[in-house]
């Protein structure tokens, strides 16, 4: 039985730090999802959320960088309509990835609802890399501060 469970649409990075590893590199902390009523109507419980938390060592972190739009937008997926039927093509570059050895944890937030209330939310985290001297764009979420689905 295959079961799909939606996650936040915009995960945020956090701390981005350059490596002394590789200064094409940068590792970063990631909101990946949170716990509860979420703002696409679904629901996820700490236990699903454990689980999804065991998937991500080694998950690439991809986005789809629109360059009329200087920032990140949808997850990239063109329709393509010819004399050969209907396909979907994906845009999504690779802009990093969650590290094999990737520390996962749960952390409380304080974030703003729908209403502009403060509500506290425990959001599932890890770490991750994001190749910020090859791909500039990618470290935009981090520096502006603005959260972006990668």
């Amino acid at each position: 039985m295959h079961q799909s469970v939606a996650t936040i649409d915009s995960p945020e990075f956090l701390n981005l730090q350059p490596l002394d590893i590789n200064p094409l590199m940068s590792k970063c902390e990631i909101k990946v999802l949170y716990v509860g009523a979420n703002r696409n109507h679904t629901f996820i419980t700490e236990e699903v959320a454990a689980e999804i938390g065991k998937t991500l060592r080694g998950a690439p972190i991809v986005g789809y960088y629109r360059d009329s739009k200087e920032d990140f937008t949808d997850h990239g997926e063109k329709v393509i309509i010819d004399d050969e039927g209907i396909k979907f093509e994906c845009q999504t570059v690779p802009y990093g990835f969650v590290s094999p050895d990737a520390k996962v944890w749960f952390q409380n937030f304080e974030d703003s609802d729908s209403m502009g209330n403060t509500v506290v939310r425990k959001y599932l985290m890890t770490t991750g890399y994001l190749w910020t001297g090859q791909f500039p764009e990618s470290s935009l979420p981090v520096k502006e501060g603005r959260p972006q689905s990668m």
